[in-house]
């Protein structure tokens, strides 16, 4: 209908504008050596953005032909090792797995770096952090993060949403200001 299309179409575009609360993409533009270089950062980033979304479309509609499994009793966050367990042989289930561990462990890295380096460089620019009062921010925020995962809901999905919305509400006034 007009009125889904509609919505699907401001939700993409609301997510667009989140994208600077995720810090750990934004430093890659503040990262960029020279202003020349900018268009082809923009390529590569949404070339990499819109094959990550095909693929996870692909996935959640592989997911629903393959399996053939109640909608209502099945976690689709894990669907991707669930084919993965039913397609491929072991070694390579293990691969796939290490990558997603990888993938994840990658982000919320990053994350946490990009918090803590945004709260001792970004909000006190006039008083230098000392090596410790640095490592006892990112304690910080690794115990606030420990402590939303726990409280949160309990779905990957739901706490990435949480997390990405919590860092937009932080970082996109300050981007746009």
């Amino acid at each position: 209908s007009l009125l889904s299309d509609i919505l699907f179409f401001l939700m993409w575009f609301f997510f667009g504008l989140g994208m600077p609360g995720q810090p750990h993409i934004v430093v890659r533009y503040m990262s960029l050596d020279d202003p020349q270089n900018l268009n082809r950062l923009r390529f590569y980033y949404y070339l990499m953005f819109i094959l990550f979304y095909i693929a996870a479309i692909m996935v959640g509609l592989l997911t629903r032909l393959l399996l053939n499994v109640d909608v209502n009793s099945f976690d689709f966050e894990l669907a991707l090792p669930t084919i993965a367990v039913q397609l491929l042989p072991a070694p390579l289930v293990g691969l796939m797995l290490a990558g997603l561990f990888a993938a994840t462990m990658s982000t919320a890295d990053s994350l946490v770096i990009s918090c803590s380096a945004s709260i001792s460089k970004d909000l006190f620019p006039d008083h230098p952090f000392t090596y410790t009062q640095t490592k006892l921010t990112t304690l910080t925020v690794v115990l606030i993060a420990m402590a939303i995962a726990l409280a949160g809901p309990k779905g990957v999905f739901s706490l990435v949403l949480l997390s990405w919305g919590l860092l937009a509400a932080a970082f996109v006034p300050l981007t746009i200001i």
